[in-house]
């Protein structure tokens, strides 16, 4: 690796590319880790290319930086049409199964039939969608917009949806710091979410904070803001 290209598409392919180099068996030191890096590029910055293996979703870490590995074989990719079929059903299944503790069933059922397979397509070309894949199965989503003008923010998260069964799994926080690396890519520096109360805990433990206080408002929605770090070498990854 000679150069960080400066698009974002192609600084995922340079970390998938990098990501190759890592054997799923082994769990690495933070020394192993950049003495790998340093290998495989020339431009002496071992920092930003293990902090995008880490926000890419290509390998795990413990909070104190001790060790290092491979994020088994789920990875974050970008939505495609073709996939708006089962999308559609992972986020109904979602909802009907998580959000009926807030809703009620008969508002949690108009919420679910909201989302269509159309919609999803539609919603693709104004909205950057990422799922979360295990070979071929999706396990979970993430919508990403410009926040609107007044929201306090400069971008928003919307549709966050993770698989029942997988949920506790890491796949969500992949998912947010995707997410997250995206914003910054393009310049944001504040993401705003739209929280059920379910997801509330979930967004507190990535650093998001509530706008208005913890209460909901009449739609049962809390909203939760962040303002995204800089990228120091150096600061630790939520």
């Amino acid at each position: 690796i000679a150069i960080w290209p400066a698009k974002q598409a192609k600084k995922r392919m340079v970390t998938a590319y990098l990501a190759g180099k890592f054997s799923e068996s082994h769990v690495y030191t933070e020394g192993e880790v950049n003495a790998l890096i340093g290998e495989w590029h020339t431009f002496d910055d071992y920092f930003l290319l293990r902090r995008s293996l880490v926000e890419y979703g290509y390998l795990d870490r413990k909070r104190d930086g001790s060790a290092y590995w491979v994020r088994g074989r789920t990875r974050i990719q970008p939505f495609a049409p073709d996939q708006a079929g089962a999308l559609c059903a992972l986020i109904r299944r979602t909802i009907r199964q998580v959000n009926l503790r807030d809703y009620g069933p008969e508002r949690t059922e108009r919420y679910a039939l909201s989302y269509t397979p159309e919609g999803l397509a539609v919603a693709s070309a104004k909205r950057h969608i990422l799922v979360a894949m295990e070979e071929e199965r999706i396990l979970g989503t993430l919508g990403i917009e410009r926040a609107w003008q007044g929201a306090g923010a400069d971008y928003c998260f919307l549709t966050v949806f993770v698989e029942p069964g997988e949920q506790g799994k890491g796949i969500g926080r992949q998912l947010i710091q995707a997410g997250e690396a995206y914003v910054r890519g393009q310049g944001g520096a504040s993401v705003l979410i739209p929280s059920s109360i379910t997801g509330r805990g979930f967004y507190r433990r990535m650093g998001y904070l509530e706008i208005d206080g913890p209460e909901p408002d009449e739609e049962g929605i809390i909203p939760m803001r962040k303002q995204l770090k800089a990228r120091p070498e150096e600061a630790p990854i939520e």
